[in-house]
């Protein structure tokens, strides 16, 4: 919610990642948050507007991951960052089972942190239209 009211007064964060949220209580409730601004870009700022490639390489977006996304060539948009959200939800989702840390070699998106960015993209879409492949690992 905070993430798009920001968003909305022109605060664009651009890098969605696990290293970038955090949790606390208060009470019973529960409460996330989205930290690490050092890289979002405001709407009035002068110079280029969204186009810089910022974020973590594995939780960036198909868009954002094609050669002319890492040219600076593709506008950041607020789907790109719901996209990431998405991508987090998966990875963290695809690295435990019943409560526990998956061993390294059963998390099938580790892999994936280390190759370039056309690599995660080609990974990412296989994952897409390959999923029962991965149904084991949830």
């Amino acid at each position: 919610m905070y993430h798009y009211a920001l968003w909305q007064a022109g605060v664009f964060h651009r890098d969605v990642s696990p290293g970038n949220m955090m949790w606390y209580r208060n009470g019973t409730i529960l409460m996330g948050v989205l930290n690490d601004y050092d890289l979002s870009s405001l709407a009035t700022a002068l110079g280029p507007q969204g186009n810089e490639r910022t974020g973590t390489i594995l939780f960036m977006t198909l868009d954002l991951l094609m050669k002319k996304g890492q040219r600076g060539e593709v506008k950041h948009l607020y789907r790109h960052d719901l996209e990431s959200f998405v991508w987090v939800l998966v990875w963290v989702s695809l690295r435990y089972k019943d409560g526990q840390l998956l061993p390294r070699k059963s998390r099938p998106f580790d892999e994936w942190a280390t190759v370039d960015a056309e690599t995660c993209r080609k990974e990412k879409l296989s994952f897409m239209t390959d999923f029962l492949e991965y149904k084991s690992f949830a």
